[in-house]
This record gives C-alpha cells, structure tokens and sequence, in this order.
C-alpha cells in the first residue's frame, strides 16, 4: 500500500513491509521524501497513484482558496476507494471551552497556531460542517468524523474517501427513469424564471448542461430564441431522445466529471438540478468558469438545504451561503438568488 505523510514535519512515517510511505513537507527537514509548497505547488505524484493520505495538523495551515486546491490534489492523486486521514483543530470545541477550560492566551494559540515560524499559522478554521463542506465539493466522501483523544480533545479526527466514478454514474443511470420529463418542467417556477432570465440577458450562445431531453431549448425557439445551443447530458440519457425537430441544436454525449469541451466559450451556461449530481463540483465549476464569457450569466438550480440529500444520487447539499462560498472559489459572484420553495436558483457571473 503506497501512503502520503502530508506535511509530514518532523512526525515522519517510515515505510514498513505493507506501507511505502512518502513523506512530504515545506521544509527540507531530515526523513522528508518530498519538498513542497502546496499553496503554491501541485503534488509531484501521479493520478491515482496513492492508497492513504495522511494529513494530521496541516489543512489549517492554508486559506479557503489554498485549501480546495490542496484537498482536488489529494484528490487527483488517490486510487477510488482511496482515503484520506485528516487531524484538525475542532473551532467549535476551541470556542466552547473558552473560558472555564482554557484562558485567552491559551484559546488563541489553538485558533491561530503557534507562529514560531512563517508557515506555523492557522489561516482558516474548522467545524465539523464546514469540513465535511469543503472536502465535498472537492470529491470526497465522509466516512467518519470523531473527536480527538483525552488529551487531544482540541482537535478532530475525519476519514473520507475517493469514491468510484463508474459505480456513481451507474446509480444515476439506474435511477434516470425516475427524472421529470418536459411536460412536467415546465409547470415549475424555475422553468419560467429561466426562460424569462435568457429572454432578459439574449445570450449568442448557450451551453444548457444536462439537457435531457431538450426542454429548455424547445421552450426557447417557441419564444423564437434562435442562436445556437449546445446541450450535455450522459450518452444513456441523450441516446434516449430524438432532437431533430429542435433547430440550431447540438447536443454532446459526455460524464462531465471526466471534464467539461472547451472547444469553445458561451455566454450563458445552464446547470438545472446538475450540480447536487456531482462527485466534484469544485473541478467541475473551475472548469465552467474557463468557457463562460467574462460578461457572461451562469444559471444553476439545485435542492435547497439537507433535504437534498434524501435522494440517493445526491451527493452534495447547498444552501445559500454554500452556494456564494463554492461560486466565490470558482471565480465566480453571486449576483441574485430567486426565492422558489425547496428550490435554489442562484443567477452567477465570473469575477
């Protein structure tokens, strides 16, 4: 089994009959393997080249940005079914043992780190929600989150894993039976808000990502919306449709977890109900942002709030302040979001 040690420091892992360990970390200290920078480097490994991530006392290091760049590299890196082993301050507890547990001096040591070196400070801190919210959007699973030892009460400890693509697609091909057809879209409110929205903005070309089947671009030319539109779904979805009658209509087969054409830039891009789909939004949204015009509109709908997760192919919830925080890392502003029951409608454009 081939194992990471992420900033190893002086806690080196040594390799053992079953484990080659790979120790990596900012400084040049005796046992390291690997020198890196991750808030400026990517990890000198392969793709899905690593079993095990061990990441204890590091992720805190880094800002928000930094840190979705850090978990898609370990991401990146690991087999599927891989995992990855975080130790992190728990703010939470930190907070709440303030001031009958630990005094000022002691509550802002565990906050920002001790800062005896430059790298030695804290950047960002942790919940156990806001954990499970940023290894999420970067294609983790959860697996378990604990509490630390007695005398580590401070920190907590997460597994997660890289889960299979293929056994993910195929759940969400299984389930396609149970997808709302065009009849029944466009009696909803975020069909005419859509509509409306694209009608407003006349975008020259449009990229409606999972189009099914063809809804949106057949409400669009009764409304003689007539430039192009390119439309991206599953080839098990789109094989199941005929789109000849849609005029100016491309539509292209592809899993867009394995990443995003960009043969070409739209000023409009469609997400309806696509983005709580996704293993890794956060690559995927970063890959959004490299085709969309720079005055373009990205329009995204998806469940609002943990009762998303109820479905079996949900992989990710968003609310409002998880939806602004996901657009801002991906380059992204949240200009408007439409109040719809049960349902986000977020209006975004690139920064």
């Amino acid at each position: 089994m081939k194992c990471l040690n992420l900033g190893a420091g002086e806690k080196i892992k040594k390799s053992t009959e079953n484990e080659e360990w790979i120790n990596l970390d900012i400084r040049k200290l005796e046992g390291i393997d690997i020198i890196c920078d991750l808030s400026k480097e990517k990890i000198p490994l392969e793709d899905n080249s690593i079993d095990y991530i061990l990441a204890n006392d590091i992720l805190e290091h880094f800002t928000p940005k930094e840190l979705v760049e850090i978990l898609s590299e370990c991401n990146r890196i690991l087999k599927e079914g891989g995992k990855i082993e975080i130790k992190t301050p728990d703010l939470e507890k930190i907070i709440l043992a303030y001031p009958n547990v630990i005094d000022s001096y002691e509550l802002d040591r565990k906050i920002f780190g001790e800062r005896d070196y430059p790298q030695n400070q804290h950047k960002i801190g942790f919940t156990k929600e806001s954990l499970m919210f940023y290894l999420s959007i970067c294609g983790f699973k959860i697996l378990n989150i604990k509490p630390g030892t007695l005398a580590d009460w401070s920190n907590m400890i997460c597994y997660a894993e890289k889960p299979n693509l293929d056994r993910w697609v195929k759940l969400q091909i299984e389930s396609y039976s149970e997808i709302k057809r065009s009849k029944d879209i466009l009696t909803t409110p975020r069909a005419k808000i859509a509509i409306d929205l694209i009608k407003k903005y006349n975008p020259q070309k449009i990229l409606d990502i999972g189009c099914q089947d063809g809804w949106l671009e057949r409400e669009l030319r009764k409304e003689n919306y007539t430039n192009p539109i390119v439309g991206l779904d599953l080839p098990e979805v789109i094989k199941n449709y005929d789109y000849s009658d849609i005029q100016n209509f491309k539509v292209i087969g592809k899993n867009i977890e394995e990443g995003i054409p960009k043969e070409q830039k739209y000023d409009c891009i469609c997400c309806f109900e696509i983005l709580e789909h996704l293993i890794h939004p956060y690559k995927i949204l970063k890959q959004i942002r490299e085709i969309i015009e720079e005055n373009g509109i990205l329009l995204i709908t998806t469940p609002n709030g943990k009762e998303g997760m109820k479905h079996t192919t949900h992989f990710n919830w968003y609310d409002a302040r998880r939806m602004q925080i996901l657009l801002k890392l991906t380059g992204f502003r949240l200009d408007e979001i439409y109040p719809i029951p049960e349902i986000l409608f977020a209006v975004a454009r690139p920064c």
